[in-house]
């Protein structure tokens, strides 16, 4: 009910060329996820509305940029991806 109009409108935007390569249902898994989490934490905690309306501009912002690592310098260890330990 919440989830699917956010998958479609983000699969028409691929079809236009207006957002890139992603998978639409897992980006719909985190909006969906965020928008609920801000909703919960507004009515539990009595934040106020312009708080709320602020960590949804950050959380939009975030996923809009992405979180693509930082382009590796030649020389520079210190922007090599991290590795997962097995």
């Amino acid at each position: 009910m919440f989830r699917r109009p956010v998958v479609d409108y983000l699969a028409a935007e691929q079809a236009l060329s207006r957002l890139g390569a992603f998978d639409p249902e897992a980006a719909a898994d985190v909006l969906v996820g965020a928008v609920l989490m801000q909703g919960l934490i507004d009515v539990l905690s009595d934040r106020p509305a312009a708080e709320g309306a602020r960590r949804l501009d950050a959380i939009t912002s975030t996923i809009l940029s992405g979180l693509s690592p930082v382009t590796a310098q030649p020389d520079d260890p210190s922007t090599e991806p991290m590795r997962r330990s097995r």
